[in-house]
């Protein structure tokens, strides 16, 4: 009795039976160089992993994800003054935006990589952007240091920087889902 083999996508998780990969994934087009047989799931991972790892979605996620943190817990700390809340806050604050000029510059070096360096008006607001993000951040932090305690400046800017990640993070998955079609 013949078996059947399974092949997974690495891009979606998308598992296939047949004895060859399919062209393209039915659930998210990704083409045949994605799937892998299930037995040799853990070594097609660890494969894909090493060849397809980019610094600069990791570093992005990682300092942007903690900004919106920051301001919650801020808002937190105004609405039921536990210190802890406003303490916990800066910290985490401190961290994004020490690791906000990694963001930068493994973005730079991705648009010179991957976009060719294209000078598109797209990658012009994100530059500008991402310079302001850190300006902020970096005069926030100073703020509320040397003030021992945060103060209305230093609330509206961690808002203000809460309002640039959401949209750099727009023009982020403008870049990753759209940027072909703007390039036509």
């Amino acid at each position: 009795m013949a078996t059947t083999r399974r092949w997974r996508c690495l891009v979606c998780g998308f598992v296939a039976k047949g004895d060859e990969a399919p062209k393209s994934c039915p659930a998210c087009g990704a083409e045949a160089e994605q799937f892998v047989r299930s037995d040799l799931l853990a070594l097609g991972f660890a494969r894909d992993l090493f060849k397809t790892f980019d610094p600069h979605p990791v570093s992005v996620h990682f300092s942007t994800g903690l900004i919106p943190v920051s301001a919650v817990l801020l808002f937190l700390w105004y609405m039921t003054g536990d210190t802890s809340y406003e303490i916990t806050s800066f910290y985490i604050l401190c961290i994004a935006v020490i690791s906000l000029p990694v963001s930068a510059v493994t973005g730079f070096l991705d648009w010179r990589g991957r976009y060719g360096g294209r000078k598109l008006p797209v990658f012009k607001v994100k530059l500008a952007l991402s310079i302001i993000l850190m300006l902020i951040g970096f005069i926030a932090v100073a703020l509320r240091y040397s003030a021992g305690a945060p103060t209305a400046l230093y609330s509206l800017l961690v808002g203000a920087m809460f309002g640039l990640v959401l949209l750099l993070g727009h023009l982020g998955a403008k870049l990753v889902f759209y940027w072909k079609k703007e390039l036509k």
